[in-house]
């Protein structure tokens, strides 16, 4: 329900693909050919990881966080609207996993 799937796709995928260079160059030219991944520029890919759905519930969350008057760490001193998702929780049940299960599998 939260992530994107195509991400899901993707990293299925990549995790599959054999661990060989031509292998590898030749998985992410079938993905982009099916629209899953988008080359932004050499080296630097674009995906979807998070539908539609969670975004919208994330984007409100973080307005009802920012309404609350609680206080709030700030990402840099050059940064007044971010949040630190890890003071809200999100890192330990939500990114920390998406990391070491989805990015880190392909990622090397």
């Amino acid at each position: 329900r939260f992530l994107d799937p195509t991400f899901l796709e993707l990293t299925s995928e990549l995790r599959r693909c054999p661990d060989k260079p031509r292998a590898i160059e030749n998985c992410i030219r079938e993905l982009a050919e099916r629209g899953s991944l988008r080359q932004l520029r050499r080296d630097l890919w674009t995906f979807p990881v998070f539908t539609t759905t969670f975004c919208d519930l994330l984007e409100a969350e973080l307005a009802h966080f920012e309404g609350s008057g609680l206080p709030k760490g700030r990402p840099n001193t050059m940064n007044r609207f971010g949040f630190v998702l890890r003071e809200l929780g999100f890192c330990e049940e939500l990114l920390d996993p998406l990391v070491a299960d989805f990015v880190d599998p392909i990622s090397s």
